[in-house]
């Protein structure tokens, strides 16, 4: 079972729900992201993400 930090946890549902709101394409999910879900740096912190659950 893979393990995720809260904010990895958060970032990806922040992901989920601004891909539901925003549609497909990175700058408006990106922007909602950091202004909804006050993720900072949303590409760095998905890549973080993607990562403990490709370990």
């Amino acid at each position: 079972m893979k393990q995720l930090t809260s904010k990895q946890a958060n970032t990806l549902l922040a992901f989920l729900e601004c891909y539901d709101l925003y549609g497909p394409g990175w700058p408006p999910i990106s922007d909602g992201m950091r202004n909804d879900f006050g993720v900072e740096d949303p590409e760095e912190d998905l890549e973080d993400a993607r990562g403990a659950l490709a370990s």
